[in-house]
C-alpha cells in the first residue's frame, strides 16, 4: 500500500494497476519485500526489523 501521490505517474502511463481501499474495508494484506542478495543499508534494516516486530501482533 502507498500513497496515491507516490505512484501517480505510473498509474497515468498505465505502468501500475491500483486500486482504491474503501476506509470501511476491514482488513488489508501487508507485505514487505526486499531483494534478499542485495546489501540492506542499516536504516533499512532497522525498518524492516519493525515490520517485522510489529506485523506479529496483526490478525
Amino acid at each position: 500500500m502507498v500513497p496515491y501521490f507516490s505512484v501517480k505517474e505510473e498509474l497515468k502511463n498505465n505502468k501500475l494497476q491500483g486500486e482504491e481501499v474503501e476506509p470501511d474495508r476491514p482488513t488489508i494484506s501487508t507485505y514487505l519485500a526486499y531483494h534478499k542478495d542485495k546489501w540492506i543499508s542499516p536504516a533499512m534494516d532497522q525498518m524492516i526489523q519493525l515490520i517485522k516486530r510489529h506485523a506479529e501482533r496483526w490478525v
